[in-house]
């Protein structure tokens, strides 16, 4: 529990939050061949985290490959003969359009086959994982949980006569309780604009700078 105060209004405790954080989930299946994360880590947007089998989408890359290739010479030589005369232009259209089947094609399996690297989306701390290296990776399965500690947030929920002094910007200190007479200093973000009828509070959300 901390304990929080603006001015001079006495605020009560509540805990710290990450602002942002993701559910990584794996876009293909396959095989984690190596976990390159663990719980507490912190990692960059972009950074590996886990790399799944990716032999089935090697093939399927090569297979395509194989198959613009053979349009593209396809669709060139019907070019020429359509210059001669001896090819129609709706033959040529065909191949035209095959062939951008086959690019399509093409693009979705290296695609799919960059997919087995699980790469993180945000920056963060790793909070969860869920594979390890030998398990299935089933496709959409959540593998790795990342928390942004950039930037904390707490909610205090303030009693009505102290709304007019609670203002957006407002400086708030932050005691930890395990660390007597040791204070953070953030501020007022929002403030909610509705009392509730309960408590008699209003909803404050206060922003800190994490680590």
């Amino acid at each position: 529990a901390r304990r929080f105060q603006a001015l001079n209004i006495e605020t009560g405790t509540a805990s710290l939050e990450a602002r942002g954080e993701s559910q990584v989930v794996a876009k293909t299946s396959g095989v984690a061949l190596a976990v390159m994360a663990q719980e507490g880590q912190a990692v960059v947007a972009g950074q590996a985290l886990a790399r799944l089998d990716p032999a089935r989408a090697t093939l399927q890359v090569a297979q395509t490959n194989a198959q613009v290739a053979k349009l593209e010479e396809n669709y060139r030589r019907a070019s020429q003969l359509a210059e001669q005369k001896m090819v129609s232009a709706n033959d040529v259209d065909q191949l035209r359009f095959d062939l951008q089947n086959a690019r399509a094609a093409n693009q979705m399996a290296r695609l799919e086959l960059s997919y087995a690297t699980v790469r993180a989306p945000i920056s963060g701390v790793i909070a969860s994982k869920s594979v390890k290296p030998g398990n299935f990776v089933q496709i959409n399965s959540p593998i790795f949980r990342i928390v942004d500690t950039s930037r904390l947030e707490a909610t205090l929920n303030v009693p009505e006569r102290d709304i007019d002094q609670i203002k957006p910007g407002l400086p708030v200190q932050l005691g930890v309780d395990a660390l007597p007479g040791r204070t953070y200093t953030g501020r007022v973000d929002r403030v909610a604009p509705v009392v509730d009828a309960g408590s008699g509070t209003f909803r404050v959300i206060c922003a800190f700078d994490g680590g």
